[in-house]
């Protein structure tokens, strides 16, 4: 190449590449995707968000710088990058903004839900031949926010032809050791004389906290994570009978409406010999499939009682359908065997089973 083209050629060399190195033409921001849509974090939990800003097209448009902000960082804080951080409970709104467009997201910081972390049975084998045996439950737990209560359910295993056994207890928020956010608490029951023996187990443990959230561990659960669920009865002499009514009356055996509600009264007397009364209860169900009312407790002599008598009312409303409503009954002992008489039940064991109602 001779002098002359060569100083022609340098100028058209650099406008092209010139023309190479400058940038794209930035389009205008239309909208910004974000993501994820609703975040839900715990505390101390952190998340990366995403905010693409978008041309009028909905192609993803890039050359624009996102800001983040965050309407409580007391609650969600946001850095520069998008990384969230749940800094304490309840719900923050996190802005991206790019371009002169912004959107923003609800986030919702909650509490962990309840942990236990231990749970011991004392004593570990309990004999009920002759008279009833206490049981006390330590679990130990943890709650964020505090716990507000712990509740278990202890359950006969064993098959059979008997009806389900089972015992129940219950905490408040105020634990035997520790604090409310970690503590060991402390519930007991009185297995009844008579149970029947074999192995029982803690079928059901929840934890619930101060804010309402509840854990619930199964036997499985809890023998997975290394508890003992397992409490070993002796019990020679089994009570596998429910209870039997013997008497039932009712005042008034015809409610008359026409001036008003009124309240009917139940009275009824019901036996077991083994481990005692517990429990009674009365509904009534007007004609057809409409909606019945009920009503129940512990005998009045208290509970344990080989005969015991049951009262309570159940008020019937004015607008109340006329005609023939049915009774029935259940009844349970102390070990939790169940009798249940249907309408007909009763009238085959000679004891009222209806009510008339008229209006």
């Amino acid at each position: 190449m001779n002098r002359s083209r060569w100083h022609l050629a340098v100028p058209v060399l650099f406008a092209l590449l010139s023309a190479c190195d400058s940038p794209a033409t930035i389009q205008p921001v239309a909208s910004i995707s974000i993501a994820p849509a609703e975040p839900v974090l715990m505390l101390g939990d952190t998340l990366r968000m995403a905010a693409i800003p978008r041309d009028g097209a909905g192609n993803m448009n890039g050359g624009h710088a996102v800001t983040w902000s965050s309407s409580a960082p007391g609650i969600v804080s946001v850095s520069s990058a998008g990384l969230l951080t749940a800094q304490g409970w309840g719900t923050a709104t996190i802005a991206a903004a790019a371009g002169g467009q912004s959107v923003t997201v609800p986030v919702t910081v909650r509490r962990r839900p309840p942990v236990v972390t231990g749970l011991t049975i004392s004593p570990g084998e309990a004999n009920v031949g002759t008279a009833d045996a206490p049981v006390e439950f330590a679990i130990t737990a943890q709650a964020e926010g505090g716990m507000a209560s712990i509740s278990l359910q202890l359950e006969s295993v064993r098959p059979g032809a008997f009806n389900h056994q089972w015992q129940a207890c219950s905490t408040g928020p105020v634990p035997a050791m520790g604090t409310s956010r970690a503590g060991t608490w402390k519930c007991a029951i009185q297995l009844p004389r008579s149970s029947v023996g074999g192995d029982w187990r803690v079928k059901s443990l929840g934890a619930t906290d101060s804010a309402g959230t509840r854990t619930i561990y199964s036997d499985a659960q809890l023998a997975a994570t290394g508890m003992n669920p397992v409490l070993k009865v002796q019990s020679p002499n089994e009570d596998v009978t429910p209870p039997v009514a013997t008497a039932l009356s009712v005042q008034p055996a015809t409610v008359n409406l026409a001036t008003g509600a009124k309240v009917v009264e139940f009275t009824f007397t019901t036996t077991d010999a083994a481990s005692g009364m517990w429990r009674g209860s009365v509904g009534i169900s007007p004609p057809g499939t409409g909606v019945g009312w009920g009503c129940g407790g512990g005998p009045l002599e208290g509970e344990g009682v080989a005969t015991g008598t049951f009262k309570c009312s159940i008020p019937v409303p004015a607008n109340a359908a006329a005609g023939k409503w049915t009774i029935t009954l259940e009844v349970l002992d102390m070990t939790r065997n169940l009798r249940q008489y249907r309408s007909e039940q009763l009238q085959a064991a000679g004891l009222v089973h209806e009510i008339t109602v008229t209006n």
